[in-house]
């Protein structure tokens, strides 16, 4: 795969950040993911200390494709007290590069390893506009590059890394006051034939269950909705409290859900699409499932998946927990996605070892889209051209 992880925040609380096991690995401090700061879909995520204080996500990512490839959305709101971090990349807990903010709202690109700065300080980011930031680590060569809406402000080698495997960490990571909105994180890396490189700027939604699918070979387990789609729709979702489950191999759950024409033009162009599950084991013994994507009558199959344990988490028992399938092309064509074809796709769980149960309580897809319509980049930040 290329496209390793993404998230919009479009889940408040456990799949956005607000605790572990979501779509986030950890949340150290306060991230406030909510409706009053997005740049796409319904939400966005803010960090907003008064205190100085560190408050940040992290995800980690296994990648085998020589390099990692960062790409999300940063809306300064009020300018840091203190030189910070606000992206950093580690490997087993050693610092290896950041991107750094000024008091003046300027970016820095780090060598943590070395500690020193690489390049530069970058013009300063203006307050109150979203602006595309890039972090790509090329393994082949120890190099990073730092990038403000595609145009590259540093770049140099770093500290050797030994193991392909990378933790990221966005928000206000050294001690600080201040104010930053993120939103539309993506991470691609080189291998396979789509979005190998560095990524443009996307914008990412959430398509929720809102109707009945093909297939319901489960039950619904907790509280009854009076509907099984509707076991899996919360926002956040509330786990135990309602759920489906696949007690017999080889069942399915599949659900309709919001439409993208929500939010996409029908000639945007469609990047990625990751189905999402929520998941755990009826008991603490090994069930394992996989996220499949229909459309039409032709199905895609993400790889399979195993759980062992009764704590809710989101794709993947162990870490990394990466989207298991990534879908380019609508099975159904053979050809890129559109629009039309997302509003009639359903998200769906096989389970292929249902002994125990596979437990279920959240279900859908992200879609990462770049809007038909060009998006004017901001003069101060490339040198006046629009």
């Amino acid at each position: 795969m290329a496209r390793l992880w993404m998230s919009g925040d479009e889940y408040l609380d456990t799949l956005g950040g607000g605790s572990a096991n979501g779509l986030w690995d950890t949340v150290t401090g306060t991230v406030t993911v909510g409706a009053g700061f997005f740049r796409s879909g319904f939400y966005g995520a803010r960090v907003n200390p008064v205190v100085a204080g560190s408050h940040y996500r992290s995800k980690k990512i296994t990648f085998s494709g020589g390099d990692v490839r960062l790409g999300y959305a940063l809306q300064p709101k009020i300018r840091v007290n203190t030189l910070t971090e606000i992206c950093v990349m580690e490997e087993g807990g050693v610092p290896a590069a950041s991107i750094r903010s000024n008091l003046d709202g300027t970016l820095e690109l780090w060598n943590d390893g070395g500690a020193v700065q690489i390049g530069s300080d970058s013009a300063a980011l203006p307050l109150d506009t979203w602006s595309w930031i890039n972090l790509t680590f090329i393994d082949a060569t120890n190099v990073v590059t730092a990038k403000i809406n595609g145009v590259t402000f540093a770049s140099g080698a770093i500290t050797a890394l030994t193991v392909e495997q990378i933790d990221i960490g966005i928000g206000i990571v050294t001690p600080a006051t201040g104010e930053f909105q993120f939103d539309d994180h993506v991470v691609n890396d080189s291998s396979g034939a789509n979005e190998t490189s560095d990524p443009e700027d996307q914008k990412i939604i959430i398509c929720k269950p809102n109707a009945a699918g093909s297939l319901a070979d489960g039950s619904r387990g907790g509280t009854d909705t009076g509907a099984d789609w509707s076991q899996l729709s919360e926002d956040p979702p509330d786990d135990a409290t309602t759920y489906y489950f696949l007690d017999a191999d080889l069942d399915r759950i599949e659900v309709n859900c919001e439409a993208a024409s929500l939010w996409m033009g029908a000639n945007d162009t469609v990047k990625a699409v990751q189905v999402f599950v929520r998941h755990r084991s009826e008991s603490a013994l090994a069930m394992s499932y996989q996220a499949t994507i229909k459309s039409g009558a032709s199905r895609q199959q993400g790889s399979t998946q195993t759980h062992n344990d009764v704590t809710w988490k989101t794709n993947g028992d162990a870490f990394p927990r990466l989207p298991s399938l990534t879908s380019y092309t609508d099975p159904a064509t053979g050809v890129a996605w559109t629009t039309a074809g997302l509003d009639a796709a359903e998200p769906g769980v096989q389970a292929i070892d249902a002994t125990p149960d596979v437990w279920i309580t959240a279900l859908s897809f992200l879609v990462a889209y770049v809007p038909a319509t060009a998006v004017l980049q901001d003069p101060i930040l490339t040198g006046g051209v629009i």
